[in-house]
């Protein structure tokens, strides 16, 4: 049986990075990992040093996907925009800068492409070069880096105790996760909200079932299908469609009863 490759969605923010992107950008379009395959997301924040001009010459690049901001919105603002354009299997979060190293990747993404962890985050204090300074500086930098370098020991340690945790990095470098992870956390804000107020019976599982059933059945439609099984009918139709459409119907059906009127 041949195994599927899994598909990695690298998210990458960027704003003023002119002295990195290029290099950045190449590294990623170069990487390379058996079984993998790559879809770059650049979110481009309307920089003003340049970035811009930079990052369209790689608008033609093969797996690369550019969406461009009108104003800058931030990190976090870049970070939602990818993740509504994730298409594969394991999301990455990369910085502009040369901090997050590309020659990583194998590291953190061979646990979650293994089946041992849904989740991975780096650590700078795990690597010897750094050990408790998680960011390096340089020359008179080095004062006002040893007061960050001790704010981050100072911020995991209180982070350990307050959660019970045994994090060696609080602020964590790279953030790898399954992209099925957002499925479940989006759903599960979906019926926290529906089951706030008092519903009939069975509509919370109803929903549960019709939410989940759709998103999936959507998905099979950018979802490379597998090799050993391949389109079913139509070249779109695959497995994943055939099963998801039972559980599609079994929640119309309990939301049918469950908010039918008595005659």
């Amino acid at each position: 049986m041949v195994k599927e490759k899994m598909k990695l969605s690298v998210i990458f923010p960027v704003y003023n990075e002119k002295a990195t992107i290029a290099q950045v950008l190449d590294e990623l379009i170069a990487f390379n990992m058996e079984g993998l395959e790559t879809e770059i997301i650049v979110v481009e924040g309307n920089s003003t040093d340049g970035t811009r001009e930079i990052v369209k010459s790689y608008e033609d690049r093969p797996n690369v996907r550019i969406f461009y901001e009108d104003v800058p919105k931030g990190k976090g603002a870049a970070v939602r925009t990818g993740l509504a354009e994730v298409r594969g299997d394991i999301v990455l979060i990369q910085d502009g800068d040369l901090e997050y190293k590309i020659s990583d990747y194998p590291k953190v993404l061979a646990p979650i492409i293994e089946g041992k962890a849904d989740i991975v985050f780096g650590s700078r204090a795990l690597d010897p070069g750094t050990h408790w300074q998680y960011r390096k500086f340089h020359g008179l930098e080095n004062i006002y880096g040893f007061f960050v370098n001790i704010g981050g020991v100072f911020f995991t340690t209180l982070f350990n105790i307050l959660y019970g945790t045994k994090l060696s990095d609080g602020a964590t470098m790279f953030k790898v996760y399954r992209a099925s992870i957002l499925e479940g956390l989006v759903l599960f804000a979906i019926l926290w909200v529906f089951s706030k107020k008092e519903r009939p019976y069975m509509s919370v599982s109803g929903l549960f079932l019709q939410f989940y059933g759709i998103f999936r059945f959507s998905v099979e439609f950018v979802r490379v299908p597998d090799q050993d099984i391949g389109y079913l009918a139509a070249d779109w139709v695959t497995m994943g469609h055939v099963l998801t459409t039972p559980m599609i119907l079994a929640g119309a059906t309990l939301l049918y009863f469950a908010y039918r009127r008595p005659a």
